[in-house]
């Protein structure tokens, strides 16, 4: 009679599985292979965390709705990075700076994600606060943000509401999204508020922006975008009577001197020459020159 052989065990029987990498591990692995600091990788999904916390002051929650960069990331799908959260009050009523640290200093999930606030720099209908220290995702030390929440102005579309997965790389997840509901401006009065962004002040990633956007439009948002950008810019900075296609052409040439210096994105950029073609053939035909106010 033969005796049978056990069969060895695996490496894995002895020593235990390898432990499933940890959230913390898996925004920092994510940040390296895309090229970028932790801390810039990890910024949108703050971002939205921070309007979260906004959206839940009973005072001011049920009154914003939020624009900007970090919404492009969120829901837009934009390699760009950005560090600043801007938010409208639809009301057009003023928020007091009191309400938005309690906001921001709540807990969410059970503890502070605020660790400092800063100083708040009131502006012409709007708060600034261009130092909040949050806490990271990476475990990296806190990251900072700016945050404006303005009433210049009405809102011309109907607010959206839209949801956003957070951590909105299910990779590194690690088990722990959730969905949080933001409203957000209509992406068509948000590209009419970029495109005035980009005459005032000529910045490349305006330009990248704008360029970003410009593969979404339908013919429906051409049709409306050229109304809303007249309406931007009569309550803007530029003087009345301004040479708009003058004023784009010096835009340009701005951003382009700068580009593409003043973009954190985890793509690489478009070339320069690409983004001007996209822009003067999508945007500035629809100015509508001279800057004449109502």
């Amino acid at each position: 009679m033969t005796k049978s052989r056990a069969k060895p065990k695996p490496r894995s029987a002895f020593r235990g599985a390898a432990p499933a990498p940890s959230q913390r591990e898996l925004f920092q692995r994510a940040a390296r292979r895309l090229g970028v600091s932790a801390s810039d990788y990890e910024r949108a999904d703050i971002l939205a965390q921070i309007a979260e916390l906004l959206m839940r002051h009973p005072a001011i929650g049920q009154t914003l709705a939020f624009k900007g960069g970090a919404i492009m990331t969120l829901i837009d799908g934009s390699p760009r990075l950005s560090a600043d959260l801007d938010a409208v009050v639809v009301t057009g009523r003023a928020v007091r700076d009191s309400q938005v640290r309690a906001a921001l200093i709540a807990d969410l999930d059970g503890r502070p994600i605020v660790n400092d606030i800063g100083i708040m720099n009131p502006g012409r209908k709007s708060l600034q606060y261009p130092f909040v220290q949050v806490r990271s995702f990476s475990g990296l030390g806190d990251v900072n943000i700016r945050l404006e929440i303005s009433w210049r102005e009405p809102l011309l579309r109907p607010a959206e509401l839209v949801e956003i997965r957070i951590p909105r790389d299910v990779q590194v997840a690690a088990g722990r999204t959730r969905l949080i509901r933001v409203p957000v401006l209509a992406r068509v009065e948000r590209i009419a508020e970029k495109v005035r962004a980009f005459l005032e002040r000529g910045l490349d990633r305006d330009a990248f922006d704008l360029h970003h956007h410009a593969r979404g439009l339908s013919t429906g948002d051409r049709n409306l975008l050229g109304g809303l950008i007249q309406r931007k810019l009569e309550s803007g900075e530029l003087p009345e009577g301004c040479d708009l296609h003058l004023q784009f052409a010096t835009a340009l040439e701005g951003a382009k001197q700068a580009w593409p210096r003043g973009l954190v994105i985890v793509s690489d950029p478009p070339e320069w020459a690409e983004v001007e073609r996209v822009l003067n053939a999508t945007y500035k035909p629809l100015l509508r020159n001279p800057l004449r106010r109502r």
